[in-house]
């Protein structure tokens, strides 16, 4: 038997060690391993596009295994319903010798690597489940039943660590956002699938109809940025680690005529929390309207008719051209009319330049200038 039972035993007691530190997990995967008589351990979700652990000895073979899509064609994957029923599985339990011969998982991508035998324990975290995966060579031989039966007996305490890790990880995070409150940023944590983990009481203070939360994920009513928004989600997904998203700021229009600006912020490295599956914060900065030049004042400034004067306060208040024209009632062809000869008024050529000049005028017309002989200005 290649299990040391004391090693194992040794291991198992310093598990709690990545409830504080996670990056510790690497050290506890590669002293299984040694413990086990096998190259390497990873740990695996159950859910193919959820955050792996791998030992530092699987890595390159790793890679290739998701990068492939092995982990949603993996054979062995038909273990998971022993392993929810709490036992440990081995390459007997999933495939017989016959169907081993001809199967690509262990034909096509099991001898690109020196990988060959496997056994694997199913553990909850929180609410997903996971699987340890112990993986030997050729030469390290299959794993016996007596060595699964030693596995077994790590089910409770790799459960009892990945629930208690799920649980801090959590903790961290709502206290992250919610430092981000009380600075007045909104923000939100999704995980891979793009469900929202958590948000914050200024994040919750954004949505609404234009933005929402619906069985768990973000919904944009705005088709343009819903698609964008979507995109960033799926490249969040695939991201490699260390790799930067190369994303700029999603503009969200909502109804009332003012923007949601989201940034996305990748968790990476460190950062990153194996079983919550927190990968990516999202900050989001609301656009105010801007304050609407006087209609009195923008009228007298350059002999604008009503009409005009109507269109362009609506233009200074962020509006587009054809949002005016649907507020103010009018046909888009009578409100580029308007427009332009708002344009000729104003010796402007450009909506920018407009509103920019717009945006120079005061929100209230001026008091008029004291007259000289007003009794206010003399002193008793």
């Amino acid at each position: 038997m290649s299990i040391s039972v004391e090693c194992l035993h040794r291991v198992s007691c310093n598990l709690q060690d990545v409830v504080a530190d996670k990056s510790q997990w690497r050290r506890i995967l590669d002293e299984i391993a040694d413990a086990t008589g096998c190259i390497g351990v990873a740990v695996l979700p159950y859910e193919p596009n959820g955050q792996a652990l791998i030992g530092s000895s699987l890595e390159e073979a790793f890679r290739a295994y998701f990068a492939e899509g092995w982990h949603i064609r993996d054979t062995r994957r038909r273990g998971i319903p022993l392993q929810l029923r709490g036992f440990a599985t081995s390459d007997d339990d999933v495939i017989g010798d016959d169907e081993l011969r001809k199967d690509p998982y262990y034909n096509e991508f099991l001898p690109t690597t020196e990988l060959r035998w496997w056994a694997g324990l199913g553990f909850s975290a929180g609410p997903a489940m996971h699987c340890l995966g112990l993986q030997r060579t050729n030469r390290q031989g299959r794993f016996t039943a007596k060595e699964k039966a030693i596995i077994q007996s790590l089910s409770r305490r790799m459960s009892e660590v990945a629930t208690l890790s799920y649980n801090v990880e959590r903790a961290i995070i709502a206290g992250s956002i919610d430092v981000l409150a009380r600075m007045e940023v909104a923000a939100f944590t999704i995980d891979r699938q793009g469900r929202v983990i958590a948000s914050n009481a200024a994040a919750d203070l954004s949505l609404g109809e234009d933005i929402r939360v619906r069985n768990g994920k973000i919904v944009i009513r705005d088709h343009a940025a819903a698609i964008e928004y979507e995109r960033l989600v799926r490249q969040i997904q695939y991201l490699p680690e260390g790799r930067s998203l190369n994303a700029g700021v999603l503009v969200v229009h909502r109804a009332d005529g003012t923007d949601l600006l989201l940034r996305a912020l990748p968790l990476d490295g460190a950062a990153r929390f194996p079983f919550c599956g927190a990968v990516a914060m999202f900050t989001m900065t609301e656009l105010k309207k801007p304050a609407a030049p006087h209609p009195l004042v923008v009228g007298k400034a350059w002999r604008l008719t009503p009409s005009e004067t109507a269109l362009a306060v609506q233009l200074a208040m962020g509006n587009s051209l054809e949002r005016a024209a649907e507020a103010l009632e009018i046909c888009k062809e009578t409100a580029r009319t308007q427009l332009k000869s708002i344009f000729g008024k104003t010796a402007t050529h450009r909506l920018g330049e407009l509103i920019a000049l717009l945006g120079s005028l005061p929100a209230e017309p001026r008091p008029p200038a004291p007259l000289a002989n007003d009794p206010a200005d003399t002193q008793a």
